[in-house]
């Protein structure tokens, strides 16, 4: 039987880790979760393989700002295929994303 991990105090990109969570308040028993603290501040909890795997980077808070970026990214002159990016438009896309002329 391999020896016990123990994860505490380790950094996994984003997340550093505080705790194992208690066997009954795991939400599968069979699987080790860590207490983690994000560097936005954030408390998360993370299965052993997401953090070790790099799966989990954050607690969510890097995903979100990666997508207002995209949504406010200037992209005019950029090439897609036979299309290149003009300038933006007025309207959005269903999820807030600039729609650009092209």
């Amino acid at each position: 039987m391999p020896a016990k991990l123990n994860l505490i105090g380790q950094k996994f990109h984003y997340l550093t880790v505080l705790t194992e969570v208690p066997k009954a308040e795991r939400r599968n028993p069979r699987q080790v979760e860590w207490k983690c603290q994000c560097e936005c501040g954030n408390i998360t909890t993370v299965i052993t393989n997401y953090l070790t795997s790099g799966h989990t980077k954050s607690c969510g808070c890097r995903r979100a700002s990666a997508a207002r970026e995209n949504f406010t990214k200037d992209i005019k002159g950029k090439k897609y295929n036979k299309l290149t990016a003009l300038e933006p438009t007025e309207g959005r896309g269903t999820d807030g994303s600039i729609i650009w002329k092209c």
